[in-house]
């Protein structure tokens, strides 16, 4: 039974793939099964001479030669269309007329964010244009790329795709061949790879490019089956996300306290749970992963391996957890501990954030292996990098409200909008927060999955 996949092992088969075996398994045809991973096994070992990020990119893209631009050494032609640059000069400037019939300048011209020396903007001449800012930190939303990918639509070719380093230009680039050529997340994430598309290098670029990608992959699927859970004394919130194909589910951070309430839900609504993670191990209620799994035949609980905490499944950041045709994937987050983790769904429309980001706030970093260095760090590149669509999931809310936004966060966040790391630690280390109150039990329990010995 496939649960839980890696990085590595997504390099060698598509998500059609993985999710076409691990429906296999499930069923009665194991020895069907048996010889297809025989044949799978050989075919392994037929592609090795295939480089690892092209295995599930078309053909047409391996073979491609992409060329450089000798208008300057930072551009790259990309396609038969479409040219990305990094800043230029006048006398680059000057030349573009030459070769293209249109500019899209990505740039905010803000400060030293200019993509043509010394005017920016205002240095084109000659070519109809069109001026997109994107703002890498606090601008990056699906509706941003719709807009990017319209302009290109609309502007004569061959076109020129301007920002200060290349980063934005090559982001809005792939997602066009992305769309024109109906990739996956990871087709798309191979292709930037083979390339070497400087934007890979950028958290929120990355993700801003994956989750348009998503937005598309998944349209066509039944919407997640849904259901948040609250336990009153711990203020604490379990999620509950099922396969609306084969009804598979999984909990997210369940409690021992309402293990009896979830399992009933789950029956109501016809699921199988095969999962029950944890975002961390907490220190302000017992989990009910342990529970769980020992109630529930083939249920599988599940921490981050470097937590140190007991479980039937140890994860590693960049692991999928399958429930039926749909996954969750684990990104580390440490700050709180050292093991939280922040489970972020395939469509990439939602994000379980544990006791990492909290709405208008963040989980307290003066226990445990708590550090705000660390938080500030974790927040930045694996959650705000996100979509400002992306929906927040917390572990916990203290005033009634179930959800936010990573827009309404980066903006009314008042620990982490605007402040810097410096400003951030500062404010984290003058809480002066009271001891956890069930931490003295909360926390042996955990390490052992929430089942302590008789």
């Amino acid at each position: 039974m496939i649960l839980v996949d890696s990085l590595r092992e997504r390099g060698t088969r598509s998500p059609a793939a993985s999710n076409n075996m691990s429906s296999a398994l499930y069923s009665p045809w194991r020895p069907l099964v048996i010889f297809y991973g025989i044949c799978c096994y050989s075919a392994t070992a037929f592609m090795s001479s295939t480089p690892f990020c092209t295995r599930g990119v078309p053909k047409s893209i391996r073979s491609r030669s992409f060329g450089s631009s000798r208008l300057a050494s930072t551009m790259t032609v990309t396609a038969a269309d479409i040219t990305t640059a990094g800043k230029l000069g006048e006398a680059e400037t000057s030349a573009l007329s030459d070769k293209y019939k249109s500019v899209l300048y990505l740039a905010t011209d803000k400060g030293a964010d200019k993509g043509i020396e010394p005017n920016g903007f205002a240095s084109l001449r000659g070519l109809t244009t069109r001026h997109l800012p994107v703002d890498v930190k606090d601008g990056l939303s699906l509706q941003l790329a719709t807009d990017a990918l319209q302009a290109l639509d609309e502007l004569p070719a061959p076109a020129l795709v301007v920002c200060s380093s290349g980063g934005r230009a090559s982001a809005v680039q792939c997602l066009r061949k992305a769309t024109e050529e109906g990739w996956t997340k990871d087709q798309t994430l191979a292709y930037a790879l083979e390339m070497k598309l400087p934007f890979v290098k950028n958290p929120s670029l990355k993700d801003w490019v994956l989750a348009t990608v998503a937005a598309r992959e998944y349209k066509d699927e039944l919407p997640l089956l849904f259901r948040p859970l609250y336990e009153e004394t711990s203020w604490t919130y379990t999620f509950l996300l099922g396969c609306p194909v084969t009804k598979e589910a999984i909990l997210i951070d369940p409690v021992d306290l309402t293990v009896e309430r979830d399992l009933q839900v789950i029956k109501e609504m016809g699921l199988t749970l095969v999962a029950a993670l944890n975002t961390h191990c907490h220190a302000d209620h017992v989990t009910g992963s342990g529970l769980l799994a020992q109630k529930v035949p083939g249920c599988k609980s599940m921490i981050a391996k470097i937590s140190g905490a007991k479980a039937s499944i140890h994860l590693e950041p960049g692991n999928r957890v399958r429930f039926g045709r749909r996954y969750v994937e684990a990104r580390a987050t440490p700050g709180h501990t050292n093991g939280c983790m922040t489970f972020v769904t395939d469509d990439m429309k939602m994000a379980f954030t544990g006791d990492a980001l909290l709405i208008r706030g963040c989980g307290r970093t003066d226990f445990q292996q708590g550090s705000p260095e660390t938080m500030f760090e974790s927040i930045w590149t694996q959650i705000f990098s996100l979509p400002h669509e992306t929906s927040v999931y917390p572990g916990h809310d203290y005033r009634g409200r179930l959800m936010s936004t990573i827009g309404e966060e980066k903006r009314f966040n008042s620990r982490l909008s605007g402040k810097s790391k410096e400003e951030f630690i500062e404010i984290m280390n003058n809480l002066k927060l009271a001891y956890p109150k069930k931490i003295d039990v909360a926390l042996p329990a955990n390490l052992v999955d929430g089942v302590l010995a008789s």
